[in-house]
């Protein structure tokens, strides 16, 4: 379950453009973009015999956004402190 990442094809296009990457920033509680090599990684472990007994799992690969709460992510934005 991804968010955006950071590509090869679309580094350029991000890195070149101040605001959206100041956006991820403020969203992402790791305070960056994901990258294809976040996911690939993820996918390689669940690949391997270490995870032989998962099954049937969504796996956030999101830099924690999936556990904000709505209301953070808009103080955050709003510049609201709590």
């Amino acid at each position: 379950m991804p968010l955006t990442y950071l590509k090869q094809e679309s580094r350029q296009f991000y890195e070149g453009n101040a605001e959206l990457m100041d956006m991820y920033q403020r969203l992402v509680p790791l305070k960056r973009m994901g990258t294809a090599e976040d996911s690939a990684n993820a996918l390689s472990f669940l690949c391997s015999e270490q995870a032989a007994f998962i099954n049937g799992q969504a796996i956030m690969i999101d830099g924690g956004v999936s556990v904000l709460w709505p209301e953070e992510v808009a103080r955050r934005f709003a510049g609201i402190e709590s």
